[in-house]
């Protein structure tokens, strides 16, 4: 599906205009979450936010831009609404490892320290090598006193990464 980009969005040329009659070009939504995720790396949240809306509006369901639209609600924290947000990108791909991970840190965030543990045992039970859940659960782990459980997650971690342990 394509979408026609709006003036106000064509700043980066390379997606947004048309050469030669300078007019707005249709764009597939795969560029448009390239762009936003161009935005977002750069830091315009804001505009990175607005890409990813414009995504949403052609397909209410796609996970890459509820994921990222979750992402910067938390960077805003306006974490309510990146757990919201990021329900339904696990809502809608259940096997997004990185969904699952992300809204443990939201729910961490919350103080929801059991919905994280579980978020990320659901991430690590979708990608065994996922050194950032295994992270995540020992700290989450830690904050629940459950020390021996978080030493196991982070050497898995460590173990999984060696350069960044």
């Amino acid at each position: 599906m394509n979408y026609v980009l709006p003036r106000s969005d064509l700043a980066f040329n390379r997606f947004g205009t048309s050469e030669r009659t300078r007019q707005p070009k249709r764009i597939a939504l795969s560029k448009l979450i390239a762009l936003g995720n161009r935005y977002h790396r750069a830091g315009d949240l804001s505009r990175a936010e607005t890409i990813f809306r414009i995504v949403l509006e052609q397909n209410p369901d796609h996970p890459a831009a509820l994921l990222s639209l979750g992402i910067i609600a938390r960077q805003n924290r306006r974490y309510v609404a990146a757990a919201q947000i990021m329900e339904r990108a696990v809502a809608n791909a259940p096997t997004y490892h990185q969904a699952h991970n992300n809204l443990g840190t939201v729910y961490t965030d919350l103080g929801r320290i059991a919905d994280s543990v579980e978020c990320y045992l659901r991430a690590i039970e979708l990608k065994g090598d996922y050194a950032e859940a295994y992270y995540n659960l020992g700290v989450a782990y830690q904050a629940q006193h459950k020390f021996d459980e978080a030493l196991e997650a982070l050497s898995t971690c460590r173990r999984l990464t060696p350069k960044r342990a």
